[in-house]
């Protein structure tokens, strides 16, 4: 049976493949990722600015582990082909640097909303967390995630002009699903951001 973890870091998911322009998918399949999981009973996950902080880096998830005092990572990576996307993700126990489950997806472009979902439910099955606990939304227009994920992406800069791609990005994500709760909350943070850093003019 494998370990039941009671935290988890989620890494930022390599761009596999060369292409700068694909980049937001790896840091956006994580994001969402981690935040999917943040809702499982009795999870706890780092928070974004500690796991991302090893983006890039070929450090071992053993000592990520001791660094963020967390029991397990996922990390995986991202490959963007034509109108294809495969994704591959993989648990690992921190403990000792093994692999507890690993999977990988090829599927068509427009449904990587669903793959993120099921790595959600496969991560909780081998957490011993039930997948009726792991219900989430149901997935939004598929052009409207994609921008959503290209929004974050811009919104993680956290500069003035990655917050005004973002509020770009977002409303794309609404013009193409106006009732898509996460791109709303989106618009507001980076809005919110725009003005705590003094980036928009005074009312």
């Amino acid at each position: 049976k494998a370990p039941q973890f009671e935290s988890i870091a989620v890494l930022p998911f390599a761009n596999v493949g060369g292409d700068a322009s694909n980049e937001y998918y790896g840091d956006g399949i994580a994001d969402e990722l981690a935040g999917a999981l943040a809702k499982l009973p009795g999870l706890k996950v780092a928070a974004r600015s500690s796991a991302f902080q090893f983006k890039g880096q070929n450090v071992a998830a053993k000592e990520i582990g001791e660094r963020l005092g967390v029991a397990a990572v996922v990390e995986g990576s991202v490959r963007r082909m034509g109108e294809s996307i495969r994704i591959s993700a993989q648990l690992i126990n921190a403990s000792d640097g093994l692999a507890v489950w690993s999977e990988s997806y090829e599927r068509p472009a427009d449904e990587v909303f669903n793959v993120q979902t099921n790595i959600t439910a496969a991560i909780a099955a081998d957490l011993g967390i039930g997948a009726n606990r792991t219900a989430t939304a149901a997935a939004p227009n598929s052009r409207a995630y994609e921008a959503f994920l290209q929004g974050r992406w811009h919104w993680g800069k956290r500069d003035r002009e990655g917050f005004e791609k973002a509020v770009e990005y977002f409303n794309l994500a609404l013009a193409e699903d106006s009732l898509y709760a996460k791109a709303w909350a989106g618009l507001g943070d980076a809005y919110s951001l725009l003005g705590g850093f003094g980036y928009l003019p005074p009312d």
